[in-house]
């Protein structure tokens, strides 16, 4: 009999550390685009004894403040700033850690607050922050900026930072810097989606290269880049998003 209890204890003690090693990103998602602001605090507060790797406490640092801003809890910006770093106590960080620096960043932005966390950041470092604050800079269309923050975010170790690096580079009206961080996405496979691709290669495609170091051969480099990584995302008969740029890359190859 000891022997039967002992491993029922057992069982319901493994069954209790599976729930809580689940941590679920499409599930605060889901609470988040559907507005349930109540349920989203309480499922990202459960969430925090899961939170093992930063990613994930910052997405519970963020979760909360964001359901609580939505919620009224907050008398002012202090009170946001503060909280975020309770948080972030709470799940083993310091207010200098990357997560809890760009989560201050997310609740800013938030609370449209941009100027506020350009200057609240000025110096702060970590690839989450400086991505946060290329957001920053870009909601106040401070292109050229964001387009050094996103940058800096990828070379500290964001790859997908590359993404936005060269997108906004576009707005920016900066050219080589767009073709450079372009050419790092396709590399690194950074870019996710196919949108992002078709609109980084036409992006590629038709600038004007005019008094940069860009040449045609660099043009084809990157072209070939993307044909090489991203052809094995084509499945043969399940045409999708990805077939466009595979296409549009392959047809202007052959003017090259």
């Amino acid at each position: 009999m000891k022997h039967i209890f002992t491993l029922a204890v057992a069982a319901v003690c493994a069954a209790c550390h599976l729930s809580a090693a689940e941590f679920n990103y499409k599930r605060l998602d889901e609470l988040k685009t559907a507005g349930d602001y109540t349920k989203l605090e309480a499922g990202a507060s459960e969430m925090k004894s899961a939170a093992k790797l930063d990613g994930q406490k910052y997405a519970v640092i963020h979760y909360i403040t964001f359901a609580r801003q939505k919620l009224g809890r907050y008398a002012d910006t202090a009170a946001v700033l503060a909280d975020v770093e309770a948080l972030g106590k709470e799940l083993g960080l310091t207010a200098k850690d990357d997560a809890v620096q760009a989560a201050k960043l997310f609740a800013l932005y938030d609370r449209g607050e941009n100027a506020y966390a350009i200057e609240l950041s000025a110096g702060w470092t970590g690839p989450k922050t400086l991505h946060r604050r290329g957001l920053n800079l870009a909601s106040l269309k401070r292109f050229a900026e964001a387009t050094d923050a996103y940058a800096a975010a990828a070379a500290a170790g964001s790859r997908g930072s590359w993404v936005s690096a060269a997108k906004t580079a576009i707005h920016a009206k900066l050219p080589a810097k767009c073709y450079e961080y372009a050419l790092a996405a396709f590399a690194n496979g950074a870019v996710r989606d196919p949108a992002s691709g078709i609109t980084l290669v036409n992006a590629v495609i038709d600038a004007d290269y005019s008094g940069t170091a860009i040449t045609s051969a660099k043009v084809k480099e990157l072209l070939q880049t993307v044909n090489r990584k991203y052809s094995r995302k084509l499945v043969v008969g399940s045409p999708s998003k990805w077939d466009e740029l595979i296409q549009l890359v392959r047809q202007t190859l052959e003017t090259y």
